[in-house]
């Protein structure tokens, strides 16, 4: 204040003043509000910080209504996979203990079929016969087993497949929220 009561007021923004709301001669505070400026290139950049954030709330929306049902067809889907799997797997275990089975048994009639060759009365033909019948219920059991191996590995992949996807879903939830909240916050420093 100077010395016949005055005082200049400035402010930290331009503009053109709109609405002046103390008369020549009223006694003003510090701190209380004497003028509005409109700013129109502020309130520009203010709405259209208020647009992107809105935008990106919007997005988050999306993504999580996405990321929530890829999440249950997701687990549906693996299940019904596993389930599958599951089934093959039982399948190629009974092969196996069929081939097994078999080996035991073929084994059992080449020894009877050496016995008998010893003695003249088969030929060679037939002992030659009943191993390659072993060597073959060999060959279906390891089959059988190899298929079971890579079954359990399929299961093994469908979590590892679910596990990236979450993690990518994960990924595009994080960079829209540091999206919306570098929009939040220029938003509040205008």
């Amino acid at each position: 204040i100077n010395s016949i009561g005055l005082a200049d007021v400035s402010s930290e923004s331009s503009g053109r003043i709109t609405d002046l709301m103390v008369k020549v001669g009223d006694v003003v505070e510090k701190g209380r509000d004497i003028a509005r400026i409109e700013q129109p290139d502020l309130n520009d950049r203010i709405q259209k910080a208020e647009s992107r954030v809105y935008e990106l709330q919007s997005q988050k929306k999306v993504v999580n209504s996405f990321a929530a049902q890829g999440e249950v067809l997701s687990q549906q889907t693996i299940g019904q996979q596993k389930q599958v799997l599951e089934s093959q797997i039982s399948v190629m275990r009974e092969r196996a203990k069929y081939a097994q089975e078999r080996m035991r048994l073929a084994r059992e009639r080449t020894k009877v079929q050496e016995e008998l060759f010893q003695q003249g009365l088969v030929t060679n033909q037939s002992v030659l016969a009943a191993r390659q019948e072993a060597a073959n219920a060999r060959q279906d059991e390891a089959g059988a087993n190899l298929e079971v191996e890579s079954l359990q590995n399929q299961i093994e992949q469908l979590k590892l497949t679910r596990l990236e996807r979450d993690k990518q879903m994960r990924g595009e939830i994080a960079n829209i929220d540091t999206q919306l909240n570098e929009a939040l916050r220029q938003l509040d420093s205008l």
